[in-house]
């Protein structure tokens, strides 16, 4: 006799507070998870996967409406359970790791703690035991485990911060784990050993996973089903070999078209003039107090240096914690380096000041890795992309033409502008940065992490976006990712960084295709369910 699914999702509706051009946000769906297999759930951002995740375990804001249908965990409704009876299921029987680590972590208590809380709240181990288990779970994680346990969340890295979240809904070894996006911020080294301790977790405990991806590669290496959601619906499920050889739909034919091939292009030379100049940068930071004593510095940046034309596109990969993100600070002047410097058409830009500093910022426009923080939760989607050109005496009507314009170029409809940050998916508010970021008509734009958080369809639209701004204005466009398919189809130039420093650069095809450096070979071996291959 077959055994009975540990989670079977079932005509499950889930209303939507005040209507819009959707009445429900989730309708009629249904599918079910097995203990040691996984489910990926797959969509455009806002189809209603993350939906579907949090009603699993009555998560949904207060201002949405009781879902109705069932959702069978063992045999019990979590739809008739009590919110007393669902946290003692919570974190123990079900985890569940969360799109946004940043909002998801609190702020004012460093990650160790927040790890250990489970532990304290589920189990009942010895202080000392709790340590040494939360000591081991932040390994599991590819961690520097005695140094992360003191610190705060916003001392660590996006994809640091990711692992975390990780350790905290791993750290029970729970019966059903739920992973939304849960490896969207991770370089991929570290995202193949996720997958991996996923993986052992299912053989050691039959852990039960529902994965919820864009990444059409981790969906080729992990699961055994898929369900395919458009617009709150399940279009389309079955077998995963089924689904992505032979799909039926043609919206799952057009997702799988949008995939990256990581196709290397041959190298074109830019002629331009030299846009930005980094010189030697360095950055150190502490030493910081943790439990006993003191932490050693921690070196960010060590000597990096690199120019960008006009017209060109750079890439920088390599691993989370890499420094690449502080170099896009220290080159913004989000941070100041604690040594080196950087050109800006041959000027100085850390030496700029008042006005001449307000025109070079201008000209230089970033998209930062999370979304929802760099947005205002309380202002308007069309006041926080107008903001920027009024400052600069644009009249309101132009600033406005020009907003509205630039949602739909980022696929967004026009009812965005009257509406608020947290309407959104992680997707959606990501694409709104990137309105932004291209409102004032930048002559440079960094772009850090700027598609991770996109699915397939939204990110080959962005990509094509990048492309055409450049073609047409000759934008230069320094590229951070941690996907090296992306940065294949979209980079002229990469950099590939280890602990601060860079260890590889080159073209795309000298560094993709042919590099010798162990680490570039890590990088492209790493890749999950593809591999990188020249085109002519």
């Amino acid at each position: 006799m077959t055994e009975p699914p540990l989670l079977d999702v079932r005509d499950l509706t889930i209303p939507l507070p005040g209507g819009g051009d959707r009445v429900n946000g989730v309708e009629g769906v249904g599918f079910i998870v097995r203990a040691g297999r996984t489910t990926c759930l797959i969509g455009e951002s806002g189809s209603g996967k993350s939906l579907t995740a949090q009603a699993v375990l009555g998560l949904l804001p207060q201002r949405f409406d009781r879902p109705t249908g069932e959702i069978l965990f063992d045999g019990q409704n979590l739809l008739a359970l009590d919110n007393s009876v669902l946290r003692r299921i919570r974190g123990a029987r079900i985890g569940m790791i969360f799109q946004e680590p940043m909002t998801a972590l609190n702020p004012l208590q460093r990650v160790g703690r927040q790890v250990d809380e489970v532990l304290r709240v589920h189990g009942r181990m010895s202080a000392p035991a709790r340590r040494q288990r939360v000591l081991s779970i932040l390994r599991e994680v590819n961690l520097d485990a005695e140094r992360v346990i003191g610190r705060y969340p916003h001392e660590l890295s996006g994809g640091q911060r990711q692992r975390v979240m990780i350790a905290m809904a791993l750290v029970m070894e729970p019966r059903l784990l739920i992973a939304d996006e849960p490896t969207t911020a991770l370089d991929v080294t570290t995202q193949a050993q996720i997958l991996r301790l996923i993986a052992k977790l299912q053989e050691r405990h039959g852990t039960g996973v529902l994965f919820i991806t864009h990444d059409f590669g981790v969906v080729a290496q992990i699961a055994d089903e898929i369900a395919v959601m458009n617009r709150g619906h399940v279009v389309e499920a079955g077998p995963v070999e089924t689904i992505l050889s032979t799909p039926r739909e043609d919206y799952t034919k057009a997702l799988l078209a949008a995939v990256p091939r990581g196709e290397v292009r041959p190298a074109v030379v830019r002629t331009g003039p030299v846009l930005l100049q980094a010189e030697s940068l360095a950055k150190v930071y502490g030493p910081r107090r943790v439990f006993f004593g003191k932490a050693n510095p921690t070196v960010a940046l060590k000597d990096v240096s690199l120019d960008l034309r006009a017209g060109e596109i750079l890439g920088i990969v390599g691993e989370s914690g890499s420094g690449k993100s502080t170099a896009a600070r220290c080159i913004s002047r989000l941070i100041d380096p604690d040594g080196g410097r950087v050109l800006l058409a041959g000027e100085d830009f850390g030496a700029l000041r008042g006005d001449g500093l307000r025109l070079a910022r201008q000209q230089m426009q970033m998209v930062f890795q999370d979304p929802y923080s760099s947005l205002n939760p309380r202002r308007r989607v069309g006041d926080i992309l107008m903001q920027g050109p009024l400052n600069f005496c644009v009249p309101r009507d132009q600033a406005e033409a020009r907003a509205r314009d630039l949602l739909q170029l980022v696929g967004l409809d026009q009812s965005a502008f009257d509406r608020f940050p947290g309407a959104f998916s992680g997707g959606q508010r990501q694409r709104i940065c990137i309105a932004r970021a291209l409102m004032p008509e930048p002559r440079l734009l960094i772009a850090d992490e700027a598609v991770s958080a996109l699915d397939v369809s939204v990110q080959a639209q962005i990509l094509t976006l990048l492309r055409s701004i450049r073609d047409r204005l000759g934008l230069a466009v320094l590229f951070i990712t941690h996907d090296l398919r992306v940065a294949a189809e979209l980079c002229d130039r990469l950099i590939v960084m280890k602990d601060g420093g860079i260890v590889d650069q080159g073209s795309c095809a000298e560094v993709l295709l042919h590099s010798t450096v162990p680490y570039t070979r890590a990088l492209i071996d790493a890749i999950p369910g593809a591999r990188l291959r020249g085109v002519a």
